[in-house]
């Protein structure tokens, strides 16, 4: 799936207000204001109103969070973070959230909130983006076939990722995983599971037997204990020719 991302970047002028009408096929939208300038909070406010008057807004609903830019420039905040939370909750708003362009501070997890909204989502490709955790809405990602989270900093896979019950790959090689969720056997049509160079030392051999439709499993660069391996290497024995497991220390 192709997904088209358009950030309109209207500094409070007048003469952009016409961009609202670009909103006609948006899922999500993210109205931004400055905390140290409080007609831009008055002005994020107008643009929340009139896409909730919107008959498109009305027809089907858009994901829409307010964020607070300049989060390092407190000393010079004029909009309270309370007000605007205040605000937030009093309209319906599905997330308010205070970042730093100039720092990055909450920046990705803002957008990566305000992905996991959309549920007709089917491949979600987060490697290489120093996360330590998943966004938290994204059990909601019903539709998600594969997900790529490799090359982050995860040290627990989240209980949220059994719910994905259609997913089909999972890749979380290149993270510092300790353990795996009580519940993998949940994913019934897991078909593909790389959990290699993480700090596993053990695995629930019955979770992996459950997963009937698994093809193949990578776990070498683990510090898997020897009897971990041992059975691995008999799971693998015991169905030839249907998964292959690549198991560390065999050789």
């Amino acid at each position: 799936m192709v997904m088209r991302l358009h950030v309109w970047d209207t500094p409070g002028h007048d003469r952009f207000d016409s961009l609202m009408w670009h909103h006609g096929t948006a899922q999500a939208a993210i109205v931004v204001y400055d905390i140290t300038n409080q007609r831009t909070f008055e002005k994020a406010k107008m643009w929340v109103k009139t896409l909730q008057k919107s008959p498109r807004f009305r027809r089907r609903h858009i994901f829409i969070a307010l964020a607070g830019n300049k989060a390092d420039l407190v000393s010079r905040r004029e909009v309270k973070y309370e007000d605007a939370q205040s605000y937030a909750d009093d309209n319906n708003l599905d997330l308010f959230m205070e970042v730093s362009a100039q720092t990055g501070e909450n920046v990705e997890n803002l957008f990566l909130t305000a992905l996991t909204e959309l549920t007709d989502v089917k491949i979600l490709h987060l490697s290489h983006n120093n996360l330590t955790e998943l966004p938290t809405r994204a059990n909601k990602l019903t539709n998600l076939t594969m997900l790529i989270l490799n090359h982050n900093k995860l040290t627990q896979l989240p209980e949220s990722v059994v719910e994905l019950i259609h997913l089909i790959c999972l890749y979380v090689d290149n993270n510092q995983l300790s353990s795996l969720p009580a519940s993998m056997k949940r994913l019934k049509n897991l078909q593909e599971l790389d959990l290699r160079n993480n700090k596993l030392k053990r695995i629930c051999i019955e979770d992996i037997s459950d997963l009937k439709r698994l093809t193949k499993l990578s776990v070498e660069g683990n510090p898997l204990t020897l009897e971990v391996i041992r059975s691995l290497l008999e799971l693998r024995a015991k169905n030839p020719g249907r998964i292959n497991i690549d198991v560390a220390g065999e050789h």
